[in-house]
């Protein structure tokens, strides 16, 4: 069961990077055409293309930070058989991953809750206490 909500929030993680790598190159070339045609003098355009690249770079590296962390991390899960916990994951994919990202988190604090509730049933149980004397009889009420 963990497993098809890690695959699930794999896919969704990956929608994302594709999605945002999409959007950034479609951003980068506006901006490029965009300066090329404007008609400015020369230090203007300069700026321009300053604040475009400025831009770029902060946006590929606040959107695409998160969505290639979450890869590796899940692909590493994958790996090793969902030993472990990812609620840190889950909760920065629900901040900063955007709406596949959202789904994603989502998906990854379910997987982890539903794990932490089917081992806590099993280990957390206490010891059934037996007496050590079955001469006892044992009382009904």
């Amino acid at each position: 069961m963990k497993a098809s909500y890690y695959r699930s929030a794999w896919v969704l993680n990956l929608i994302s990077l594709i999605l945002t790598l999409c959007s950034v190159g479609f951003f980068g070339l506006f901006g490029i055409f965009y300066l090329i045609t404007m008609s400015t003098n020369g230090e203007i355009r300069v700026a321009g293309i300053v604040i475009l690249l400025m831009f770029t770079i902060f946006l590929i590296l606040g959107c695409l930070t998160m969505p290639i962390i979450a890869m590796v991390i899940i692909s590493k899960a994958k790996k090793n058989g969902y030993k472990d916990r990812h609620t840190a994951l889950g909760i920065c994919l629900l901040i900063f991953g955007g709406l596949f990202g959202l789904i994603a988190g989502i998906l990854i604090l379910i997987a982890d809750s539903d794990s932490n509730q089917a081992n806590s049933i099993y280990n957390d149980a206490p010891p059934i206490e037996r007496s050590m004397n079955p001469s006892e009889p044992e009382s009904i009420i």
